[in-house]
Order: structure tokens, then sequence, then C-alpha cells
């Protein structure tokens, strides 16, 4: 079963970073809207901040996450990091390059098993997370069979999330999705080597 999972506000604490390092940020819980830009009156200044060389590094994974994509490897899910740089990263110096460093760093996964694109719809797998619902939309639109979750967030559930809990949940559900899926491949199998199933 293949995974695939966004990066920012998904994996990584990209935002809280962002407002450990603002000068005067608002409370995170009240970053009700996708573009949080709109709650910084120097949009411009605030965003520059986040192109500064070796900002991506700094970020620490949200709680639960690093435990969660580890379950989810170890009981033989095919994970997929599927990230867009944006327009802050792509003008960092090392936007690319500190991406690639934090997932083998943190995940222990291969830089094979990582997808830069803003067209995260064109990404066939079984299962994608991603905390902006249109990405899971768009998605779930050319992978009807596939099931996609918005990872909660305050602008998409309007409210405090404890990460931890959700990650643990979502990984337990995708382990058992995984494992149906398996057993379901094995039934076919011997339902073939039988010679059909009449029944």
């Amino acid at each position: 079963m293949r995974v695939i999972i966004d990066m920012d506000g998904t994996i990584v604490a990209t935002v809280q970073r962002f407002l450990e390092v603002h000068p005067d940020p608002p409370s995170y819980d009240s970053l009700t809207q996708y573009d949080i830009t709109q709650f910084f009156p120097d949009s411009g200044n605030a965003l520059a901040l986040m192109e500064q060389d070796g900002f991506f590094a700094s970020c620490q994974p949200l709680p639960g996450a690093v435990n969660a994509v580890n379950l989810l490897t170890e009981n033989g899910c095919d994970v997929v990091i599927c990230t867009h740089l944006g327009r802050t990263l792509l003008r960092s110096p090392n936007g690319f390059k500190e991406k690639v460093e934090w997932v083998e760093k943190h995940l222990g996964i291969s830089k094979d098993n990582i997808v830069f694109t803003a067209r995260k719809d064109l990404i066939v797998g079984n299962v994608f997370v991603d905390d902006c619902e249109e990405n899971v939309d768009a998605w779930k639109k050319v992978n009807p069979d596939g099931r996609g979750i918005v990872f909660p967030q305050p602008w998409n559930s309007g409210g405090h999330v404890d990460f931890a809990s959700v990650w643990e949940s979502l990984a337990l559900s995708i382990i058992i999705m995984n494992d149906h899926s398996q057993k379901y491949v094995e039934y076919e199998s011997k339902v073939k080597m039988s010679g059909g199933d009449n029944g």
C-alpha cells in the first residue's frame, strides 16, 4: 500500500517554527485560514523569515509524526513524501536541499521516495494525507478508489489539535487498511489457484 504524505503542516511543524522567529506572532490556534499571511500586517517581511538559509532545517517534526511514519513503514507501507517548495522556499538558497535532508534525518526515508510538486493529484497511491483541503479534494478526483485524509490544523478544523493523538489514530487506521488489503490479495490468489470462485 502506497501512502503519500505532505510535509509542511502535516509532518513538519513549519508554521510553529515561523511563529517562534517572528517578533510579534499571533497565537497558533488563531490561524484559521490556510493562507496564514493575512494574519500578518507585514506579510512580506514575515515571509522573508522563511526564506532565510537554515530555516527549514531548524523545523521540528509535529508530535507523533515520526513514530507514525515509522509504524507505517514497519508494517509494509510504501511511504512517499510529497511536498511543494512554495514561494518562500523557492527563494531560499537551500530550500530543496534542506527538505531532502530533513526527511532523511527525521524519517530515514530515501530521497528516492520524495516527490517535489505543486500538483500532488498527479501522484498515484492508496492513501493521501495533507493539511490543505484543496489538495486532498484534487487528489481524490484523480484517485477515486483511494482514501484522501485532511490532516487537522486550525486552518481546516477551526480549533486546537492534539497532533500526537491524530497521528496515532491515522497510522493505526492505515495499517488496518493495509492488512485487510493484503488479506484480500491473498484470498484472490487462492481463488485463482483453486480454479475460480464458483460461489
